[in-house]
């Protein structure tokens, strides 16, 4: 049996293996790297369906199941409000957006007791009962949740780094490259589905599938750029750089990296619910809010954030400011 008799009974490659997490930066690709390239991904590619056919073969990625503590459960009580660098005038179907996209991710974290009001200063009180640490309650619900694919090109970008892109600048404390923007390849709205998942190692990953506007752009984009990075982008915040070892043409994307359970699903959780319309601040943690008011008066958030150990403490209203915003959006 000659070799394409032979290739055309392989089944297609794995996108996981597609994109290749790679710590060195990647040469140049002419002609010859480009073909030694794919060479390689059909070589791994055999190797991986020989493999998924022997009795000792490795699991397929599988979905992290919802684990949930009720003895360890809280009652968390926030106050949200719009930061200060929020320019667009906040509308009634604005803030109703927003809203809704919130208390879709507050069902998610404490889908048995949750409640969310709203008063006339665009504030919102939000009440849970979760498991949940309270860190991770503040950043799924306040984070603006937006992914961004971007071209690293020959750049090595380390998870964790802030840059800006096509789509905004950071807002953060923490440096970042004022004199480089990145373009955006694809965001939220190519996303058809995510899921929190485990590779064939057992660490947790995210699953993502693309919509048939994002499989198109993310095929071609994938065949021309081989051998290059393509850095995934959360909120401005690196979270994977992958280097493009083939064309990706079934929409099926895993991203890999140093994830915890709780940030994949944090994650999965923003991706499901669509990206924030606006940025907001956490002013307030409550005790015991009182029955008779919606909103207790908060501080602002233009006084300093509070350090991650005072976060976890129960305070009385107006002792903390966290700030829960990543990056200014482009105003259009």
């Amino acid at each position: 049996m000659g070799r394409r008799d032979f290739l055309k009974g392989l089944v297609m490659i794995p996108p996981a293996i597609l994109l290749t997490a790679c710590a060195r930066p990647p040469t140049t690709p002419n002609s010859a790297d480009t073909k030694s390239s794919r060479e390689t991904a059909i070589a791994v590619g055999v190797e991986a369906t020989i493999t998924a056919r022997l009795p000792s073969a490795k699991p397929a990625p599988t979905p992290i199941p919802e684990q949930r503590n009720t003895e360890r459960e809280h009652t968390v009580n926030l106050v949200f409000e719009p930061h200060a660098s929020v320019k667009t005038p906040i509308t009634p179907e604005l803030l109703a957006k927003e809203r809704s996209i919130i208390e879709q991710r507050l069902k998610a974290l404490a889908p048995s007791s949750s409640n969310l009001q709203t008063d006339s200063q665009n504030r919102m009180l939000i009440q849970a009962s979760t498991g949940k640490d309270l860190q991770v309650v503040v950043e799924t619900l306040g984070q603006v949740g937006l992914l961004e694919f971007i071209n690293a090109g020959q750049n090595y970008l380390q998870q964790g780094v802030h840059i800006a892109t096509s789509e905004g600048t950071p807002l953060t404390d923490q440096p970042w490259d004022k004199n480089k923007v990145y373009t955006t390849v694809l965001q939220n709205r190519h996303i058809k589905n995510s899921s929190a998942e485990t590779d064939e190692s057992g660490r947790p990953m995210i699953q993502l599938t693309l919509t048939d506007e994002g499989t198109k752009i993310f095929a071609q984009y994938t065949e021309r750029h081989i051998g290059t990075y393509l850095s995934i982008v959360m909120d401005k915040q690196v979270i994977s750089s992958p280097v493009i070892n083939g064309a990706i043409t079934n929409g099926k994307v895993p991203i890999k990296g140093k994830f915890t359970p709780d940030e994949v699903n944090k994650y999965v959780i923003q991706l499901k619910s669509g990206p924030l319309p606006f940025n907001v601040t956490m002013t307030a943690q409550l005790m015991n809010p009182r029955p008779d008011k919606t909103i207790i008066p908060a501080v602002k958030p233009t006084e300093a954030l509070a350090k991650p150990a005072e976060v976890a403490k129960p305070v009385e209203a107006s002792k903390i400011s966290i700030s829960t915003e990543r990056f200014q959006q482009r105003q259009d």
